[in-house]
């Protein structure tokens, strides 16, 4: 037996959607909602606040945009300028500046005093593909795009123009595309991790670089970077560590060689990656970056589909920390992990089919943004978890905005999904529910309430289910559901929806379910 009792409160809290209600105080919108020529993204944290670009696709500029969570400004930048890249050292934002054919890096602190140019305008480059922070300094990649000969220079800065020094530059034969090389800041010595195997090299200022073999990817992991190597045909695939000095790199584990996408993510004294079990079935392993201490978290309940070009990933993606888990998804379940066995968990089952966009972390509770394309649940929905099954759960979802960007500011969240908004957890009444239940927040009018074809029945619909809403723990169970059962079978019949609209049949859908329990 459903207890109507709370499905009333609840559908209170849930039905209605929550942006076309006055005095809204856990979710503020900032910014409103770009024109259709003008695309937002790439939200970005920086030194306690947010940054985010707003690029007009007619004028072909772009604009920058600083943000501490209550109000957002646009920061003064050159004319017909665009924004090509977004990086953070944790203090400042630094970020690579087109005009024309030339690409110049900049940072900012959100002030237009604050935001200069740190390199001069080099034709074609990447100025930051890959940034590492070393005590006051930043060193940041400058990239060229790979012809016969790919050439890349790495940069010191403390934030300042005349602060900002050439380290050292090479070109480098057969190097891979522009923006896979890495930089990674050990506690004395920078190094590069990319695919070619070039000799050792140091400048006059005593950084030390090495070269390490490697496709492009690495993580630090306590005074040592660890890396994965693409394997050649026939070989295991194998994860490796460096500390800077010793020329020859350490095998820290070995693996079936299984074409595909393995992945790395680094939190702590440790690093978590994907391989293949001996099975040939994708896992997820964790070690300290020490010979033969794998250990083995999960593994994907299906058999990889290979093709000629190399094998799913079990869907598996790395999402983020929040106090000293680690979250990820495999086989559409969301997960979490301290690093052993006995503390990985299943927090959801079954998520949403989507995308995941985004993870912040924000007083130990973990939030990430998943994108849903069609379905009832379709647009951008925002998670958290707390570490536990109970308490992780949908908290709001944008019906009609196809993905959302989030970012920890202070004691709140922005979330970019077109406007930028604000989200406090502190003031949120309701928190969080099963993902069937999660509240709709509309940037749009109601699609409902929309004049036209089909208005009629729009209406009458609307009302017949704010009937039931209003009898909800009132009326008996039985006539509750009775009047859940023809709406259900209402709503099912495709000539109805075709006449409410798509948009409008989804809504109430959610509610009646919201109801229905």
């Amino acid at each position: 037996m459903r207890n109507f009792g709370l499905v009333a409160s609840f559908v209170l809290a849930f039905a209605v959607p929550q942006a076309r209600a006055a005095g809204t105080q856990w979710l503020t919108e900032i910014r409103p909602a770009p024109k259709p020529s003008q695309v937002r993204n790439a939200l970005t944290p920086a030194g306690g606040d947010v940054f985010f670009t707003e690029d007009d696709r007619v004028e072909g500029v772009g604009t920058l945009w600083w943000g501490d969570g209550s109000t957002a400004r646009q920061v003064a930048l050159p004319s017909q300028t665009i924004v090509t890249s977004m990086s953070t050292d944790g203090r400042r934002l630094i970020f690579g500046l087109r005009n024309g054919f030339e690409t110049t890096a900049w940072r900012s602190d959100g002030t237009d005093v604050g935001t200069f140019e740190l390199l001069p305008a080099v034709a074609a480059s990447n100025p930051n593909a890959s940034v590492c922070s070393a005590g006051d300094d930043t060193y940041l990649l400058e990239e060229w795009p790979p012809q016969m000969f790919a050439r890349w220079a790495l940069h010191r800065t403390d934030g300042t123009h005349d602060g900002t020094v050439l380290v050292g530059e090479a070109s480098v034969m057969s190097a891979p595309w522009i923006g896979s090389w890495r930089v990674a800041c050990l506690s004395d010595r920078i190094v590069m991790l990319f695919h070619d195997s070039v000799p050792a090299w140091s400048d006059a200022t005593a950084v030390a670089f090495e070269f390490v073999d490697g496709p492009g990817y690495g993580y630090v992991v306590g005074d040592h970077a660890v890396f994965a190597p693409m394997p050649a045909a026939g070989d295991r695939w194998q994860l490796r560590r460096t500390d800077g000095v010793d020329p020859t790199p350490v095998i820290v584990a070995e693996h079936v060689a299984r074409p595909g996408a393995n992945r790395l993510y680094a939190m702590g004294d440790r690093v978590f990656y994907t391989a293949a079990d001996d099975a040939g079935r994708w896992a997820v392993w964790t070690t300290q970056g020490v010979p033969d201490d794998r250990v083995r978290l999960v593994g994907s309940q299906q058999q990889p589909t290979c093709a000629p070009h190399g094998c799913d990933d079990a869907g598996f993606r790395a999402l983020g920390e929040a106090a000293g888990l680690f979250y990820f998804v495999m086989d559409g379940a969301l997960w979490r992990s301290d690093g052993t066995a006995d503390g990985t968990r299943q927090l959801v089952a079954s998520m949403p089919a989507g995308t995941f966009e985004d993870f912040a972390a924000l007083a130990d509770v973990a939030y990430l943004s998943v994108s849903s394309p069609t379905g009832a649940f379709a647009g951008a929905q925002l998670w958290r978890s707390d570490g536990t099954p109970e308490g992780t759960g949908c908290v709001v979802r944008f019906p009609e905005e196809p993905s959302a960007e989030i970012a920890a500011v202070d004691a709140r969240l922005a979330v970019l999904s077109g406007p930028l908004r604000t989200y406090d957890p502190a003031a949120d009444p309701n928190g969080w529910s099963d993902p069937s239940q999660c509240r709709t927040v509309s940037s749009g009018p109601d699609p409902c309430a929309l004049d036209g074809r089909g208005a009629r029945a729009r209406k009458q619909m609307t009302a017949r289910l704010a009937r039931l809403e209003a009898v909800v723990g009132t009326a008996s169970p039985r006539r509750v559901e009775r009047m859940i059962d023809r709406l259900r079978r209402r709503l099912g019949r495709a000539r109805l929806e075709r006449r409410l609209t798509l948009a409008c049949a989804e809504t109430l859908r959610l509610r009646l379910h919201a109801v229905a329990g």
